[in-house]
């Protein structure tokens, strides 16, 4: 297993967008102002392996789009 945010206990999707986003990028957002987003092969040195029973991550998870008309 790789340690980057694939595998990463840290690294989650966004329910309210289709971004994965890290948990420990979420806490320093509160500090000073950065992107809190990931990608698959990233890694921000505070890598834990993720549990067999969590959801996997979905990068580039497509994004529904509606039209009323």
């Amino acid at each position: 297993m790789t340690r980057t945010c694939e595998n990463c206990l840290n690294a989650y999707n966004n329910p309210h967008d289709a971004e994965v986003r890290c948990v420990k990028k979420d806490w320093e957002s509160q500090f000073r102002d950065i992107d809190v987003t990931v990608h698959k092969g990233e890694t921000c040195g505070t890598f834990r392996p993720r549990n067999s029973n969590q959801p996997k991550v979905v990068f580039g998870k497509p994004v529904q789009l509606t039209f009323d008309f």
